[in-house]
């Protein structure tokens, strides 16, 4: 489908009657007050949504389902206002509020109009549509409410649509770039603040499970965008709605994820090993990924502190629990929500390399080279990078070089992340104090010192 760059007050009802939802309800999936789009809907063309407020459309489109995206096609299509279509801003005006007067609703638009830049600057403090320019504080400023500011006469979206968003973020986070996962994310969390805030007791523990996991996503991103100490506040808001919504298998989730990205975080280890004492004790013998994840983090987490019995019992453990995972859950190998084959492999071929099994290690890399999809390239290039190690460790030290350097050359730009500098970093710990000097050790180096760097072509 060809990409949208300009979008006028038509297309956002296009999209928004492509998704199905009413005026309020595409305010809240967007993030933004009720009478905005009511404006775009009362003007139709003649609205222009200032640059921010395209991007948030830009996203709400991709994030549509392929039917929804058809449908959006087919609407956009069709003749405007005036040539038998249902383009009329009395119509669009009559949506908004039940009882509400067309000509009202048009007068209040045009009075929107007139403060654009009052609007633009609300706009940008409740969504935080600067992409990174988020910025820190902003994403701060969001986890702990801001989205109080939005409009109060907002209709909350169900568990069920919430849970639906979860989903797709398991599935963005291996494939989308983190400034605009993170931009994402942020909206949606507002949004979601807001909906907890006034949720009763039935909702409250699906909203609080479903909070829960973007929060560990979030966590998961901003420390993939070398942000660790977002990171670390992300995962306590993330272990605390968990524990609020009651649920095992989320708690255990949570926490799983946690102690995988330990190490990417460059936490102590005996942070880590407590962390994962924790999640242990939640988890009991149940079998779903949050488990899974929690012993392939612990078991890379004791390989690393060279505990290496206990690692592969922790290994041992990761390939037990696997065995015994839901059917439905093995074959999700695009979300986070998923625990396939290869992620036992992945996780067989760090500890093997960071105990000095090579042989082990690259077996189990060739088995998961037989086994990762082209939408988890971020985890095989970590997995590649295992492998440039172990040839350091077995003397290749100028071939491991140069393989860790094509493994970054052969990633996307927007995949890489601090997550993927870390591993080639770890690798390079393995040199021999004589070829530290090596001019092509500098450039690797260079190359792994900040995403910048090793993100250039």
């Amino acid at each position: 489908m060809a990409v949208m760059t300009v979008w006028t007050g038509r297309e956002a009802r296009a999209l928004r009657t492509a998704l199905r939802m009413s005026i309020e309800s595409f305010a809240e999936h967007l993030g933004v007050g009720v009478r905005t789009v009511a404006h775009w809907d009362a003007k139709r063309s003649a609205a222009k949504p200032f640059p921010a407020m395209q991007e948030v459309l830009d996203a709400a489109l991709d994030r549509a389902t392929p039917a929804q995206q058809l449908r959006f096609e087919l609407l956009v299509r069709e003749p405007a206002a005036g040539t038998g279509s249902d383009w009329s801003p009395h119509v669009a005006a009559r949506t908004c509020r039940p009882g509400s007067n067309g000509d009202a609703e048009d007068a209040a638009a045009s009075r929107l109009e007139g403060d654009e830049d009052v609007n633009r600057r609300q706009m940008l403090v409740q969504l935080g549509l600067l992409g990174l320019a988020t910025t820190f504080a902003s994403a701060e400023t969001v986890r702990q409410g801001l989205a109080a500011t939005l409009s109060d006469d907002v209709h909350a979206a169900g568990v069920d649509d919430w849970e639906a968003i979860a989903d797709e973020y398991g599935r963005a986070f291996y494939t989308t770039p983190a400034d605009r996962l993170l931009r994402d994310l942020t909206a949606d969390l507002s949004g979601l603040r807001q909906r907890l805030e006034r949720a009763g007791d039935a909702s409250r523990p699906g909203l609080a499970r479903v909070a829960g996991q973007l929060s560990a996503i979030s966590a998961v991103a901003w420390a993939g965008a070398g942000e660790t100490r977002q990171a670390r506040r992300w995962w306590r808001s993330a272990r605390g709605l968990g524990d609020q919504s009651g649920d095992t298998g989320a708690r255990v989730w949570v926490r799983g994820w946690e102690v995988t990205n330990g190490l990417y975080e460059d936490r102590p280890v005996p942070a880590i090993l407590d962390a994962a004492a924790e999640a242990r004790a939640i988890a009991a013998d149940r079998a779903c990924a949050g488990t899974a994840g929690l012993y392939a983090g612990l078991a890379q987490t004791l390989a690393v502190a060279g505990r290496r019995e206990e690692a592969l019992v922790a290994l041992r453990r990761v390939a037990h629990v696997t065995d015994r995972i839901p059917a439905a859950v093995a074959a999700d190998e695009g979300s986070m929500f998923g625990w396939p084959e290869v992620r036992l492999r992945h996780t067989e071929s760090y500890v093997y390399t960071w105990l000095g099994d090579t042989t082990r290690a690259y077996a189990a890399q060739e088995a998961a080279l037989r086994l990762y999809p082209q939408s988890l390239a971020r985890d095989r290039a970590k997995m590649l990078l295992h492998r440039a190690a172990c040839m350091i460790r077995d003397g290749d030290v100028g071939g491991g070089l140069r393989y860790a350097g094509q493994v970054l050359d052969d990633l996307p730009a927007p995949q890489h992340t601090e997550g993927v500098y870390q591993i080639g970093r770890a690798a390079m710990r393995f040199l021999p104090p004589g070829e530290r000097a090596r001019p092509e050790a500098a450039d690797l180096r260079n190359r792994l010192g900040s995403l910048h760097a090793g993100a250039r072509a």
